[in-house]
């Protein structure tokens, strides 16, 4: 391709963008700044994107964070009762009374109903 020449009628030697005869150093700026824009459309697209996956895996990650809490709350206070009852000590009173076994499952239960019903209040499930 050869250069612009100034003073002469277009010919087949002269540039040509788009069927517009002109100034080159015009229209090269212009189909630059035309590029750089789109350029950067682009990259804000591919941004948005990212930013649209990236908070669509916290959104689940979140969830599931918060399932595993919810269960946790469950079995930590119970892990804990039957800890205390599953140790062998000799001097502990609630072991020898007749109904012991059935108080420290209505404690249990009475437990997860409370957690259960307090989540629920809350709407956390």
């Amino acid at each position: 391709m050869s250069s612009f020449r100034w003073g002469s009628a277009p010919g087949p030697g002269s540039i040509r963008f788009n069927g517009v005869w002109g100034v080159p150093s015009h229209n090269s700026s212009l189909l630059t700044t035309l590029h750089t824009l789109s350029g950067r459309h682009r990259v804000w697209f591919r941004t948005s994107a990212l930013d649209i996956h990236l908070t669509g895996n916290g959104n689940r990650l979140n969830e599931t964070m918060r399932v595993l809490t919810v269960m946790s709350a469950f079995f930590i206070p119970l892990t804990f009762i039957v800890g205390v009852y599953g140790m062998n000590f000799a001097h502990m009173p609630e072991l020898s009374w007749r109904y012991g076994y059935l108080v420290v499952w209505v404690v249990m239960l009475g437990v997860t109903a409370g957690l259960l019903a307090y989540f629920r209040r809350r709407r956390w499930m």
